[in-house]
């Protein structure tokens, strides 16, 4: 496809999409379906490079600004049925962005009368099933993008870390802690002066409750429900590769948005003595 005034054009695309970009520059053209199209601007730019694009979301909203959007082949239904929504097509590209861990998450959260370790484990086959379903609808040759957020290394999981809120934030945490941490003895807390308090807990839990908190309050009891980091950046390939994927590869990244959104918290990584934030997303490309 040419396109007129292409400066232009990607400097715009580039504005509205943001890091979503990296997921246009691993698109292999022709049939795309996105799972989880929220506002549907990734879908509209990959609409007027020429693809042919369809979408599937949960939300009736998202559909309709899809609609409004000019994307005409968009469904209402859920990620883990796409097998039978679009039964008989085959596509070039299917793209998960920011759905993933929105898939474990709710899946696990339907499961909390069960122990923690069955409830992930049955939330990690949900997952393992929605992939598996991709590979089937996609072409040979045909590629999967997963861009989401993205767990530290194992290895540094429980590095120990610092950061400071304000002691009125502190209902946050107690909120956040509610969903995911083992109670109050996964944050040891220090009451100092000036109304702040310091947090000390593993890397991990603290990447998880940082980039949920930058959300804000009201928004709080409802992001709290997700595990942004459900994997690793080489778990995600290593599942990649046990569906069948070829070619994985991969990179992850800090948001720069967090960077700003945190300078005040002051976060320190004691075991490596650095106050550098850990990566927060990643982008995963996988050949059929």
């Amino acid at each position: 496809m040419t396109i007129k005034n292409a400066k232009t054009y990607y400097e715009r695309m580039e504005s509205s999409l943001g890091d979503k970009i990296k997921i246009v520059d691993n698109v292999k053209s022709g049939n795309i379906l996105e799972v989880g199209f929220g506002s549907g601007s990734l879908l509209k730019v990959l609409d007027e490079l020429g693809n042919v694009v369809y979408g599937i979301d949960s939300s009736e909203e998202s559909v309709r600004r899809a609609e409004e959007l000019g994307i005409d082949n968009v469904f209402l239904g859920e990620a883990n049925d796409i097998i039978n929504i679009f039964e008989g097509q085959m596509f070039d590209t299917i793209i998960f962005c920011s759905m993933i861990h929105e898939v474990f998450s709710y899946k696990r959260n339907e499961l909390s009368d069960k122990p923690l370790y069955l409830a992930n484990l049955e939330a990690s086959r949900h997952v393992g099933d929605l992939l598996n379903q991709a590979y089937t609808l996609l072409k040979d040759d045909g590629k999967i993008i997963i861009r989401d957020g993205v767990k530290v290394p194992i290895y540094k999981e429980n590095n120990l870390t610092t950061f400071t809120l304000d002691n009125e934030e502190l209902f946050m945490l107690d909120d956040y802690m509610e969903f995911w941490a083992n109670g109050a003895n996964g944050y040891n807390l220090t009451q100092m002066l000036n109304n702040k308090t310091m947090v000390t807990c593993g890397l991990n839990d603290a990447m998880e409750f940082l980039y949920t908190y930058t959300w804000g309050k009201d928004s709080m009891n409802h992001e709290r429900q997700e595990r942004y980091g459900f994997l690793s950046l080489d778990s995600y390939k290593l599942l990649l590769e046990a569906i069948g994927f070829e070619d994985v590869n991969g990179i992850s990244y800090l948001q720069s948005g967090y960077v700003e959104n945190l300078k005040h918290v002051n976060f320190l990584d004691l075991t490596e003595v650095s106050s550098v934030l850990p990566d927060s997303n990643m982008v995963l490309v996988g050949r059929k």
